[in-house]
């Protein structure tokens, strides 16, 4: 089900009418209270609330159902995460009824995310011939060699598409924006170039003919060091031995143009030192909300909240896709989206990347519906 369109409510009214007497449902920390909130308004319902770091606290193990919320974070590969070993173990002591599985993006960068997210249950299911994901991977993902400034590995992302969603989709429900209200909400998006001062200017050029920044004494001395410098620079800020430093706040007067213009906004971004630079300029604002991009893109919502302002991008498409949600509601048409793009770095090379998989995810999520009419 698309974001915003009450996947929770209908799980737990679902498991009500299976004839559910006790539920786990198992989040991120964060939506809790939210969870909660849900859980009162359906009433009758004896639900234990947990988020997927604290599982291993649940003592009783006697649910008829478990409700899996943000179901995609399961989805790692070719190795499963912690918590998916966690949850398979937890699974195995329960044995419940039914799983149902909630996510707005279950599988927003490849369909190799579907594995460990099945991988989970205790109960035959269609991959459960496949004892591990290099198993499975064999005759469903066409491998390839990807080259890495360390070396080369091996990419598990081209999984087969169209045939894991013949396998899978009888087992899914899907509901857009437009079902769940009858319209369509509009995302009127603005690029806004940001021009830096000329120190941020020097700087970068120095971390790439020198890999040094000699009045930050900063050390590019891997690859890595001097990506990560290089984003954080032509943003403003930099992170240096465990101290934020504020370089330019450009960025910051920007946002602030766009507070005067719709009054209370959300403000994403990536790194501590941004947002040690946004609190700073901001201090006491209540029209500016701050979120991290990891943190904050699931869970909140911020329905008074006017416009979305991306102070920086991430990589993640599932981050960015559950970003733009957070001021979406029912009764909303327009929400106003800004990416602030410094004129230096290449933030609007990652929004490319962004955009082309956002389609993807669009035209996937429709095509999906059509084979379950």
């Amino acid at each position: 089900m698309e974001m915003r369109t009450g996947k929770t409510l209908t799980s737990l009214v679902l498991a009500k009418e299976m004839g559910c007497g006790k539920i786990l449902f198992v989040t991120r920390k964060k939506a809790i209270d939210s969870i909660i909130s849900d859980v009162v308004k359906v009433g009758n319902l004896d639900v234990e609330v947990v988020n997927y770091e604290s599982l291993h606290k649940v003592s009783n193990n006697s649910f008829d159902a478990v409700i899996l919320d943000e179901a995609h974070c399961l989805g790692g590969y070719p190795k499963p995460a912690q918590r998916v070993n966690s949850l398979k173990k937890k699974m195995a002591a329960i044995m419940p009824k039914y799983v149902i599985y909630l996510s707005g993006t279950p599988f927003p960068e490849s369909y190799s995310q579907i594995y460990h997210q099945l991988f989970i249950l205790p109960f035959t299911h269609p991959f459960s011939s496949y004892n591990n994901f290099y198993h499975w991977a064999r005759h469903f993902v066409d491998v390839r060699e990807k080259r890495l400034p360390h070396g080369i590995i091996k990419d598990y992302s081209m999984a087969k598409r169209d045939k894991i969603k013949e396998i899978i989709s009888p087992y899914f429900v899907s509901l857009s924006q437009s079902d769940a209200w009858n319209y369509d909400v509009k995302f009127e998006v603005n690029y806004l170039r940001v021009f830096m001062s000329r120190d941020i200017h020097a700087m970068l050029a120095e971390l790439a003919r020198d890999k040094i920044i000699r009045s930050l004494e900063y050390v590019a001395n891997t690859a890595a060091k001097e990506f990560t410098a290089y984003h954080q620079l032509a943003s403003g800020t930099l992170k240096n031995d465990g101290k934020s430093i504020i370089l330019d706040t450009s960025k910051c007067e920007m946002v602030r143009k766009i507070v005067n213009l719709h009054g209370k906004v959300v403000v994403f971004y990536k790194y501590i030192a941004e947002g040690e630079a946004l609190r700073k300029y901001f201090l006491l604002n209540n029209d500016v909300v701050l979120l991290q991009l990891q943190a904050g893109s699931e869970g909140h919502a911020v329905p008074d909240a006017n416009a979305i302002v991306f102070y920086n991008v991430d990589f993640s498409n599932r981050t960015h896709l559950q970003a733009r949600q957070r001021i979406t509601y029912k009764g909303r048409r327009t929400v106003f989206i800004y990416y602030l793009l410094s004129d230096i770095g290449f933030e609007e090379n990652v929004l490319k990347v962004l955009t082309r998989k956002e389609k993807y995810n669009i035209r996937d999520f429709y095509k999906f519906k059509k084979m379950q009419l």
